[in-house]
């Protein structure tokens, strides 16, 4: 099989590869809430759908929770699913109205909208969710769903029969005003109870705003003087949270707020650790769930996160709001647990000693953030900020976070720096440079080969080194992601190191050029070099996504140049070989290939333009600014 046979199918199971990783069976991406187009590579069916969408009422008041169904045909059945309530004279926009919530098995991708997906590919047949209409009465509204049988079966824009606004209620687009008032329990988009004072109480569940006021400031000038912080708040703009506390005699008064990318379903907690890493922690929760705030209290027995059996245990006087993109709440926490520990820390852990912590003791204090429910935590969107000391609860401190460099970002760069820079200009030498210096040598070898097995060698110690530090710092092997794409990423790392391995220890028994095994090892070590190479890249697609990488979105901009300058590179050196090997030519139509080597013919050079040189200087001044970029942003505060 020629070789450049084996490049275009390689090239094409990369791309099958890439094709399995980006299924989206954890529910639809963000990028589809306008569109309601998956990504699945076909044209939305045209047959009438065997689907149907019933509310159970056909005309709503402000504040109505109503019932939707999504209902299969006898017979059939849904895998996934994505499902708005919009509105009825803009139904081709993104424009929906209310809330929608539903089971474990859903969440919202649409930040701010009227949205829901499922978390996995369960095949169903019947699904319910609850709409919540807004306090705001405003228009028709239609429920429009985009439904997938198959990968390749999907059905869009199915609707429901109008929901129509109540006529007894005049439909506006002005904001309520609506004066507080203790407990409220009204809808979203109404002003909620205010938080409480250190001496204050106040309902469990509060109603939230996001309407109106201005964007909340981080600094609070009582910090250090009349109260403790723990903040971030000297990052400027860039600030996302703070936290404060006050001492009482039976308990501390907490106030906790933070910037979040989403309207609903999102969470805040903060932690209390004998030590800075994960596990082993006494938590609070603040969780913003379907418009009302509510504090839980919960526990870390090591990476994971569980509510505590009593997950209402020691917090009382709690309160809360959203309002421009912060997310505020207040509690009083008990300092001490009223139970004897059970000594045992079972699956929802037991509310004791051993789980909630003694306040009286000093503790390093953890902020973290994510989306999800406090029931049903989705893995917090950056890494935990830790306090540079332990923080005296009974005292007022002013405490910042820990300017620590995260060992994924050292692992990221390490993989970044190996497989961006060092593989791309290895792999390129053997393949395509072999003639531009046929007799020259360096130490001994031909310069190509030198060059070749310095940058593979230093592909092999960074990948090795990266490989141990991210399994010291999880410690040990750990699933991590929401999607199946992000969820790849320990998978395809493991496979790619074992490659990595593989193909130096099979270069030590290569046969000698022109022995009748030598195109085999030929072949053999460039197919696993290959996908090897093809492998990282994808992977590092998936790091970038992960959020404890806090890697921009940017990044994936710059990965996608680089891979579009990767492949144009190829495919320049390819047919400018393969012109070069025609004229070549003399009669015995003998192919000179880099990788044949059957016998001493094979080492004959070709003509070589004088400025086949300066595209491997072109392409290495580009790798490397592309690295370098990648290193900055990497390395960078990730924008929320």
């Amino acid at each position: 099989m020629d070789y450049r046979q084996i490049l275009g199918q390689s090239l094409l199971l990369g791309l099958l590869v890439l094709r399995l990783v980006l299924c989206y069976p954890y529910g639809a991406p963000s990028e589809t809430c306008s569109t309601m187009l998956p990504s699945h590579g076909v044209s939305p069916s045209s047959t009438t759908p065997p689907y149907t969408i019933t509310t159970s009422k056909s005309t709503y008041r402000p504040n109505d929770q109503i019932t939707v169904t999504l209902q299969a045909n006898s017979g059939q059945n849904f895998k996934g699913f994505l499902l708005q309530a919009r509105k009825k004279n803009s139904i081709s926009q993104l424009i929906t109205i209310g809330t929608l919530t539903g089971d474990s098995s859903t969440w919202n991708p649409c930040t701010g909208q009227a949205a829901l997906t499922q978390t996995n590919n369960n095949i169903r047949s019947t699904l319910t969710m609850t709409w919540t209409a807004p306090a705001v009465a405003d228009g028709t509204v239609v429920f429009v769903a985009t439904i997938v049988k198959v990968e390749r079966t999907f059905w869009t824009y199915v609707q429901s029969q109008d929901l129509i606004l109540n006529a007894s209620v005049p439909a506006t687009n002005a904001p309520a005003t609506i004066a507080p008032t203790k407990n409220s329990s009204v809808g979203v988009g109404v002003t909620s109870t205010a938080l409480p004072s250190a001496t204050a109480s106040s309902s469990k569940a509060t109603t939230v705003s996001s309407m109106g006021g201005n964007t909340v400031q981080c600094v609070d000038p009582a910090c250090g003087k009349t109260k403790g912080c723990f903040h971030d708040c000297d990052l400027g703009d860039a600030w996302t949270f703070l936290m404060t506390w006050a001492n009482k005699e039976n308990s501390i008064y907490f106030e906790m707020k933070a910037k979040i990318p989403a309207s609903d379903n999102y969470w805040i907690s903060m932690g209390f650790s004998s030590d800075t890493e994960m596990g082993d922690d006494s938590v609070a929760d603040c969780s913003l769930e379907s418009g009302t705030v509510k504090v839980y209290s919960s526990y870390n027995p090591g990476k994971s996160n569980s509510l505590l059996d009593n997950p209402t245990y020691g917090v009382t006087g709690t309160g809360g709001k959203f309002e421009n993109g912060i997310l505020t709440c207040s509690f009083d926490r008990i300092k001490t647990a009223n139970l004897v520990s059970s000594g045992k820390r079972k699956k929802r852990a037991a509310s004791s000693s051993a789980t909630f912590f003694d306040l009286n003791q000093d503790w390093y204090l953890m902020f973290a953030l994510g989306s999800g429910t406090a029931a049903s935590k989705r893995q917090h969107s950056t890494s935990p900020k830790v306090s540079q000391k332990k923080a005296d609860l009974q005292s007022v401190e002013d405490l910042t976070a820990a300017a620590t460099v995260s060992l994924v970002k050292v692992h990221g760069s390490m993989m970044i720096v190996g497989w961006i820079l060092f593989a791309s200009i290895g792999i390129v030498l053997p393949r395509f440079y072999k003639p531009v210096w046929p007799d020259s040598k360096l130490c001994g070898e031909k310069v190509w080969f030198q060059l070749h097995r310095v940058c593979m060698v230093l592909v092999l110690l960074l990948v090795a080194v990266s490989f141990i530090i991210i399994f010291i710092h999880v410690k040990g092997y750990r699933e991590i992601g929401e999607t199946r794409f992000q969820m790849s990423h320990p998978i395809l790392g493991i496979i790619v190191m074992a490659l990595t391995i593989i193909n130096p220890v099979m270069a030590l028994f290569r046969p000698h050029p022109g022995a009748p095994k030598r195109i085999v090892f030929n072949y053999a070590h460039w197919g696993v070099g290959t996908s090897s190479h093809i492998l990282s890249i994808i992977n590092i697609f998936t790091g970038v996504s992960l959020g404890p990488s806090d890697m921009p979105k940017k990044m994936q901009y710059v990965l996608w140049a680089y891979v579009a300058w990767w492949v144009a590179v190829m495919i320049f050196l390819e047919v400018h070989d393969y012109i070069q090997s025609r004229k070549a030519k003399k009669g015995d139509d003998i192919k000179l290939s880099n990788l044949a080597e059957t016998n001493p013919s094979a080492e004959k050079p070709l003509n070589v333009h004088k400025w086949k040189p300066w595209i491997l200087v072109i392409h290495v001044v580009i790798i490397v600014i592309l690295t370098i970029i990648l290193l900055v942003l990497g390395n960078v505060k990730k924008d929320d």
